[in-house]
């Protein structure tokens, strides 16, 4: 729906193994196909318990890059993180927004010990949400 807040954007699974892992750093890259103008806001990354981990933020004044400087720390095992926001009122019909991260670039991880923990995901490298599910419109 358009400028309705907490609207689901996409999201990933973590599986962390040994000890939990603090990322300072997530970038998102943010796309549209469609028509219209406007920049994702108050986007909030939600953890396992449907709490705020990170965020809110808005979307870079180009709408292509949502960036969270909050601390996040993955506990031990696994969990499902959620991002949400708010799709821009001047969004056409039709728009598909896309949002990925590719996490050996763009996540910066902090590590209590140097024991290597890293991907996330060892079989999906990459992170996107279904488009079928990112249509906003009427």
């Amino acid at each position: 729906a358009l400028n309705v807040p907490n609207q689901a954007l996409g999201g990933f699974v973590t599986d962390i193994k040994g000890e939990p892992i603090s990322v300072q750093r997530m970038v998102f890259t943010a796309a549209t196909s469609g028509t219209g103008v406007g920049v994702l806001t108050n986007v909030s990354l939600y953890g396992p318990n449907g709490n705020i981990v990170a965020g809110p933020v808005d979307a870079n004044s180009a709408g292509t890059s949502i960036t969270f400087t909050d601390t996040v720390t993955y506990p031990v095992g696994k969990g499902v993180y959620t991002l949400r926001g708010k799709v821009a009122s001047t969004i056409g019909d039709g728009t598909v927004y896309t949002v990925s991260t590719q996490p050996s670039g763009r996540i910066a991880i902090r590590f209590s010990t140097f024991r290597y923990v890293w991907p996330l995901q060892k079989s999906s490298p990459s992170i996107s949400r279904n488009s079928e599910l990112s249509r906003f419109g009427p």
